[in-house]
């Protein structure tokens, strides 16, 4: 037997960047019972949907966040920080009281003081306040450290919390209001060849450093932790490297290949001076190494938006179809809020500047497969396409479009 057979297991963001890898690596480690909530149908900030998400469940990865870049940070400080307290604080508290077997707690290196010593090591995590813009997040994230290894104290309750560096990779958010460096800039470069553009508009001075882990990395890692660590302290789980965002730009730009001018907006804020993390505790603890470099990482990144994003305003084409009823049934009314652009926009996590038109196909499956917010989350990775599915429909109530 292997650490999860029969392993019933929640996890929070699953439908996400991150979250889509683990739930995959999850799947081919043979885990049948993967449950992901949709916070348009679960919203985790309410307490009663926590109590729900947690029954029956042996394992949870919390990967569910409010966060962003530094324009999404210094636009909304206050959800940030309300938002991601809420989730934390109630999904842990709702685990300890359903006995949940382990939690695996997110955390982030926006949790480390400004001006961290680097490498950053675990014990300097509390010798300061974090960088302004990271502030709200990163306090927020920080909470959840303190409420596992309060809950480790006084009730046993077996949670753990991995410190996370920048990540990066395939299926990423290219949203330029809210997406974190690498894919705004990657965006940039590979728009601006498209549309013809000799100038490029890059935020700060370029002289912060930054360390960045491939998803695919930061995924195995997570299962990892889940399978082997089961300790208070908090561990570090990145790269092991730092590199000055004005040469990352210019590595960008030469993957991407364009050749125009780089124009730095150095009224803008850079962030935090440096970030690198020390890796070894991870290491020894559980055997974590990162192995795609960042080269690699760029290419493989630059390559899928290529392919699966440019010229679709950084995000899926959604196109128009029509769902026709050929007798009654009670779950039209849950495929017509589906189609409610609005709130197909909030389930599949689409920025509101994407158009309005969609295409909705609908597909019968037994209630014994997988649940609809899996293959929703599934349709994020296939751009151009959103499916509708219901819960064991009967074959002849639904056409396909």
């Amino acid at each position: 037997m292997t650490f999860w057979d029969f392993k019933k297991v929640l996890v929070t963001g699953g439908a996400g960047f991150l979250g889509s890898y683990v739930v995959d690596n999850l799947e081919k480690k043979g885990v049948k019972d993967i449950t992901i909530p949709r916070s348009y149908l679960h919203d985790l900030r309410v307490r009663e949907n926590n109590n729900k998400m947690v029954k029956g469940k042996d394992i949870v990865i919390h990967l569910a966040v409010k966060g962003g870049g530094i324009g999404f940070n210094l636009k909304y400080p206050g959800a940030i920080f309300f938002d991601n307290l809420m989730m934390n604080t109630q999904l842990m508290e709702e685990a300890r009281l359903a006995n949940i077997q382990k939690f695996v707690a997110i955390g982030t290196v926006c949790s480390y003081p400004k001006f961290t010593p680097v490498p950053f090591k675990e014990e300097n995590l509390w010798n300061g306040y974090p960088e302004e813009t990271n502030a709200p997040y990163g306090l927020a994230k920080k909470m959840m450290l303190v409420q596992s290894q309060a809950y480790r104290q006084q009730y046993g309750f077996n949670s753990i919390t991995l410190l996370m560096a920048n990540l990066y990779g395939p299926k990423d958010n290219f949203d330029l209001e809210s997406s974190h460096v690498i894919p705004a800039l990657i965006r940039k470069f590979v728009d601006a060849n498209e549309n013809n553009k000799k100038e490029v508009e890059v935020w700060g001075t370029g002289e912060a450093s930054r360390e960045f882990l491939y998803v695919e990395d930061a995924a195995e890692a997570i299962l990892l932790a889940a399978e082997k660590y089961n300790k208070s302290e908090p561990v570090n789980i990145g790269a092991g490297f730092e590199i000055k965002i004005k040469d990352l730009v210019e590595l960008i730009a030469g993957i991407a290949e364009f050749d125009g001018e780089i124009k730095w907006d150095t009224s803008k804020p850079d962030g935090q001076p440096r970030r690198c993390l020390d890796v070894n505790r991870a290491k020894k603890e559980f055997g974590f190494e990162a192995k795609v470099d960042l080269r690699e990482g760029l290419k493989k990144t630059i390559d899928w938006y290529k392919t699966n994003m440019r010229g679709r305003g950084g995000s899926m084409e959604i196109r128009e179809g029509m769902l026709r009823k050929k007798k009654g049934g009670s779950r039209m009314q849950a495929i017509r809020d589906l189609i409610d652009t609005e709130k197909l926009k909030h389930i599949m996590n689409i920025p509101e500047n994407f158009g309005d038109k969609v295409e909705v196909i609908v597909l019968p499956f037994n209630k014994d497969e997988k649940s609809k917010s899996y293959y929703l989350m599934k349709m994020q990775q296939h751009p151009g396409y959103i499916q509708a599915l219901l819960n064991d429909p009967d074959e002849d109530v639904w056409d396909d479009l």
